[in-house]
């Protein structure tokens, strides 16, 4: 078994050879990378060296076809694929997957571990150069090889099929995660591979989509429908009546609990009479192996109350926001299986997160002078919304993020106060005990203590040996990533109006 002293030993020994054999100018890396691939391959995995594809002098291994009438290559589509990457050390480059990064330690409460979804056409449109030839291509696969798997020697992948890519750099380019999709993390340093890296990356194909357009629309249907139904839009308004809340409140005891914002914007939906006590239904919940979101239902109650302690259960009888109002608004921003991406409200992070790094703060929007500061369905909505409601809305990812949605981020800022300020507050103490009783009472005893000891100790340590790092605070900050096509909801509380 090849130890990682051992390729890095192998790569300097096929280096060594091609430079004392070379012409200067055919020295360069690609050819030693070739070399070195192709020798680790036949060391480690020599069963694969017939799946050499030409197309991209890469190897590959299939772990299964998929379904072989629902062909990839078939048509325009856009994908969705799990994937990890490794270099030849095994070490984890990036992956999409909880367990492993469970294992790795680059976990975060603030990921979405899910497939990546990504346009798969004639271009690679942000899918790695590697994947995406293996996915658009023919493989062909060594006749032994094929013979033992009982597979063809030429064939495509299709809906289900699992691979593993054994890639040269030329075809993946580095590879780097963020957003909690980063390689494991040893120590504090968090892997990633460098441009000029060969890399094992194994990949599923989970779904294959023609429309995104068409596909996240038909779940935002689906998921009004199931939670309190979805008015059609051909039927028109009731006008609003006097006789339970006020002459000027709509009424919405038609049994529909989800309606159209406007009728010339398709698929953007408000429910005006959610409340912290209802419950949202997931068509595909999000899965977890651990807390809070193996028991998203549980965690839907313990928020729900939370929401309703603190904000309570609102009203429809408020003034309308209206373009030119003011709105405070609290909120919960989620996908349509229930994951959190983002919220202001404290109760909430703690439930989720475990903590509270930063106090959330109402977001104040005027919806006429702020369209460009948040994303526009919020500008649709919330002036139809009333001071001291509760309210949830659904839309596409045209009113949203659109076709190029958000990354996910991870950012780490350092902080240092200098010095362990417990040694100050100490000094502190100290001082005063001296200038208040050291000439009556304590006399020498403590002023000598004092410049015997502390001064000489601790004034002594902390400024010689004393450094920024002693009293350093690290702070790791993720944002979620949200993907091209991604229908959210926002469910929101509006603040009673200002005086």
């Amino acid at each position: 078994m090849i130890k990682k002293r051992s390729i890095f030993l192998l790569l300097s020994a096929v280096a060594a050879i091609l430079v004392s054999c070379a012409d200067p100018e055919d020295r360069d890396y690609t050819g030693v990378e070739s070399v070195a691939l192709n020798q680790w391959m036949a060391s480690r995995h020599p069963e694969l060296l017939g799946n050499f594809q030409s197309n991209g002098e890469y190897y590959v291994d299939v772990i299964d076809r998929g379904d072989e009438t629902k062909p990839v290559n078939d048509t325009i589509y856009w994908v969705k694929v799990e994937l990890t990457g490794r270099d030849l050390a095994g070490n984890v480059r990036m992956t999409r997957s909880e367990m492993t990064a469970r294992q790795t330690g680059s976990f975060t409460a603030f990921t979405h571990y899910v497939p990546l979804y990504r346009y798969c056409g004639a271009e690679t449109s942000g899918l790695m150069d590697g994947i995406h030839r293996v996915l658009r291509n023919p493989l062909t696969l060594g006749s032994e090889y094929a013979e033992q798997r009982s597979l063809p020697e030429e064939l495509t992948l299709g809906l289900g099929a699992e691979v593993t890519l054994y890639l040269p750099s030329s075809v993946t380019a580095g590879l780097s995660g963020t957003g909690g999709y980063e390689g494991q993390d040893f120590g504090g340093t968090v892997y990633s591979l460098d441009a000029a890296r060969p890399l094992i990356v194994n990949i599923r194909v989970v779904d294959l989509i023609k429309n995104p357009l068409e596909a996240e629309g038909g779940e935002l249907d689906l998921f009004a429908e199931e939670n309190g139904g979805l008015k059609p839009i051909e039927e028109k308004e009731e006008e609003p009546s006097s006789d339970v809340r006020g002459a000027d409140e709509p009424q919405y005891n038609d049994g529909y609990a989800w309606r159209t914002a406007n009728d010339t914007l398709p698929q953007l939906y408000i429910n005006h009479i959610y409340k912290p006590t209802v419950k949202l239904k997931y068509r595909s919940a999000y899965r977890s192996s651990v807390a809070p979101y193996n028991d998203l239902e549980g965690l839907d109650s313990r928020i729900n109350e939370a929401l309703k302690e603190r904000f309570g259960e609102g009203r429809l009888d408020g003034d309308s926001v209206k373009l030119t109002g003011t709105a405070r608004i609290w909120y919960i921003g989620r996908f349509l299986d229930g994951f959190i991406f983002d919220t202001n409200i404290d109760e909430v992070k703690e439930l989720i997160y475990g903590k509270v790094e930063s106090a959330g703060e109402a977001i104040r929007i005027t919806p006429e002078t702020d369209q460009s500061k948040y994303v526009s369905s919020w500008y649709y909505t919330v002036p139809q919304l009333r001071y001291g409601q509760w309210a949830a809305i659904v839309g596409t990812s045209i009113y949203n993020y659109g076709a190029s949605g958000q990354s996910g981020t991870t950012t780490t800022t350092t902080s240092s106060s200098g010095f362990d300020s417990s040694y100050y507050d100490m000094l502190n103490y100290y001082n005063y005990m001296n200038s208040y009783y050291g000439n009556y009472y304590y006399g020498g005893y403590y002023n000598n203590y004092y410049d015997d000891y502390y001064y000489g100790y601790y004034d002594d340590y902390y400024y010689d040996n004393g450094s920024s790092s002693d009293n350093t605070v690290t702070t790791t900050t993720v944002s979620t990533e949200i993907q091209s096509y991604t229908p959210l909801i926002f469910q929101f509380y509006i603040e009673e109006k200002e005086d």
